[in-house]
């Protein structure tokens, strides 16, 4: 994930399912929305609503019908057109 003065980012990319899936859970409690599927450059994307009223976009790439890699966006400037 990318920082941004308005939105957080991790330090370093999470690896491991169970690293990510522990990530998943402590997101999830954050929002009381459900996430939005859409397309994202092409891929299989998610919005992500957040208590503070800021979005996150995730794009999701998959390989060998595994997520292999998770983009995170929560930069509102570039969120501008979703």
């Amino acid at each position: 994930m990318r920082g941004s003065r308005t939105g957080h980012a991790s330090r370093k990319p999470l690896r491991g399912g169970a690293r990510v899936a522990r990530a998943w859970v402590a997101l999830s409690r954050k929002s009381a929305h459900e996430p939005m599927e859409i397309e994202l450059n092409g891929r299989l994307g998610l919005v992500l609503p957040s208590g503070d009223g800021h979005r996150a976009a995730l794009s999701l790439v998959v390989s060998d019908g595994r997520i292999a890699r998770i983009d995170a966006i929560r930069n509102p400037e570039e969120l501008r057109r979703l």
